[in-house]
């Protein structure tokens, strides 16, 4: 990603910490979005990808102008959406954007009997 200044060891790390994601059973999909709002990684097909994206940039930017509205002083770190199917988590970090795709433990529930 063009914003994060990492070593070999922290790029290391942060495909560890991917991967621990992704392989999380209720992780549907994880996008990394970089500095110019491209995914740079995903595991859902492009389209999807940049469907995701498109729509996350613009609710993570319309919802950084509401936080910092309320307090100037405060900013954005998470922003989680939950319909009825699954919840969606936006976390932008050092100018770049992490989006996971996750199926709701309670859904999951209901469908595999767990």
């Amino acid at each position: 990603m063009a914003t994060i200044n990492t070593t070999t060891e922290d790029n290391v790390e942060i495909v560890q910490q991917i991967e621990r994601i992704q392989n999380h059973k209720n992780v549907q999909g994880l996008i990394l979005v970089n500095a110019e709002g491209n995914p740079v990684r995903s595991n859902l097909d492009n389209s999807t990808s940049l469907q995701y994206t498109r729509h996350m940039e613009e609710l993570k930017t319309i919802t950084e102008h509401v936080v910092r509205d309320l307090d100037p002083r405060d900013e954005l770190v998470v922003l989680r959406i939950r319909n009825k199917l699954n919840e969606i988590m936006v976390l932008p970090e050092q100018g770049c954007l992490v989006i996971c795709i996750q199926a709701r433990e309670d859904r999951l529930e209901e469908t595999t009997g767990f």
